[in-house]
């Protein structure tokens, strides 16, 4: 178990040195006077993105660091964009998600809407107690819809539709503001840039080779008296797999999904000799072979962490995956040697599941080749809790000797892979 939380640490030294990393990319800053100017801008997904702005015009150049009283805004090229705005009392970097006429904005997870040089108002949803029939309730007050709608965007009724089925997030508060933008005349205010209302989900496919080892833990009292590894027995061969990733960069270009399907083709394989003597002095000896022929397909289900604006990209992901069985094969051989009397017979013994669940952990390096090409490497570990055998009577008329439904106890499935390809973003 030490090796466990060994490697649990280091995993937790890897992230924490991630995160303290400061990336930058390609992006501007807009001086007060409306200049722009183009260079590398810092990236970063937590409070220091509203508190500073640190820009540096190439890789050789120093790194000026603004305060929000010293810039009227500053973005990325991939769309992400803050304005200075006075919250209050002072001034703070605000990222903007729609702009015109009226500007939706978003800090710390909270929504604001500005409109003709008023403070930012900000969008809020409130769990209030109502009683029906004499019962306490718990219902969601959508404060927001009656402020744009009976309020600041009272002049364009075809939002009221919108704000009807709307919910207070990105993709359905950027939809509103561009109708109200595109449906009203612009103020004249001088915004740093138009923003367009892109909340599109982007794919990343990729594919290619891995190799596994894996351990099945087997344990009956009919079979081995404590619970055993059987491991991998076959050929150093690749297998094939598919890479999904799914993103919204304008939310997060750290933080997606990743998903997938890896085929395995696994044998394993346990062998034991025993020899015993009796209280006559008879000797005997008794030869166990165990062997698990198992073909499947895994869907991951992760959540990645990936560092961006460096040239070879760490990564980290976690979460559930899901084995889905396609074809398994068990063998029990026994051969016993008594009094030189041989006896000997073999059984099927293992029933898999068509479903197991399982957790993922991975760790890997995507490293960027020409246009949208990348390649990257990856290791992964997953573990199984519930066991991948499930009840059943075997054909004793076929196999008289075969296990009954309940000697299986124990199937604890473990692997380990390093895969190896190419995505295309």
């Amino acid at each position: 178990m030490t090796y466990r939380y060994l490697l649990f640490l280091l995993l937790l030294v890897w992230g924490h040195t991630l995160l303290a990393q400061r990336e930058y990319q390609p992006g501007y800053i807009v001086k007060p006077s409306a200049d722009t100017l183009r260079g590398l801008v810092r990236y970063t997904e937590n409070h220091q993105q509203a508190l500073s702005c640190c820009f540096r015009p190439d890789k050789v150049q120093q790194v000026v660091c603004y305060q929000p009283n010293e810039l009227a805004g500053y973005g990325f090229d991939n769309g992400r964009m803050y304005e200075s705005i006075m919250f209050e009392g002072e001034p703070i970097f605000m990222q903007v998600l729609a702009s015109g006429n009226a500007t939706l904005l978003k800090h710390n997870q909270q929504y604001y809407v500005q409109k003709n040089s008023i403070p930012p108002i900000r969008l809020e949803v409130r769990d209030t107690l109502v009683y029906r029939s004499g019962r306490p309730l718990l219902a969601r007050n959508r404060l927001f819809v009656g402020v744009l709608r009976d309020q600041l965007m009272a002049d364009c009724p075809a939002v009221a539709p919108l704000l009807a089925r709307a919910a207070l997030q990105d993709r359905d508060l950027i939809t509103i503001f561009d109708v109200y933008n595109n449906c009203r005349e612009t103020d004249g205010l001088i915004r740093i840039a138009s923003v367009k209302a892109d909340t599109r989900l982007r794919i990343t496919m990729g594919a290619g080779a891995g190799w596994s080892y894996s351990t099945l833990g087997v344990f009956s009292e009919r079979i081995l008296p404590v619970q055993t590894k059987l491991h991998t027995h076959q050929p150093a061969l690749p297998t094939p797999f598919l890479l999904i990733l799914i993103s919204t960069p304008r939310v997060s270009q750290r933080f997606e999904f990743q998903t997938g399907l890896n085929y395995l083709a696994e044998n394993f394989r346990y062998t034991s000799t025993e020899s015993t003597t009796d209280n006559l002095g008879s000797s005997g000896t008794e030869h166990k072979a165990i062997s698990v022929a198992l073909r499947s397909l895994r869907l991951p289900v992760m959540v990645r962490y990936t560092v961006p604006g460096l040239r070879i990209h760490p990564y980290l992901a976690a979460g559930p995956s899901f084995i889905f069985m396609l074809h398994s094969d068990s063998n029990f051989e026994v051969e016993r040697e008594y009094n030189q009397v041989v006896n000997s017979y073999r059984y099927p013994f293992l029933n898999t599941r068509p479903v197991t669940f399982s957790l993922s952990g991975a760790l890997g390096l995507k490293i960027p080749l020409f246009n949208r090409i990348s390649a990257f490497c990856e290791g992964r570990y997953d573990h199984t809790f519930e066991g991948i055998a499930q009840a059943r009577t075997f054909d004793t008329e076929k196999y008289p000797h075969a296990l009954g439904f309940s000697s299986i106890q124990k199937t604890i499935y473990k692997t380990i892979q390093a895969q190896f390809g190419l995505i295309y973003r």
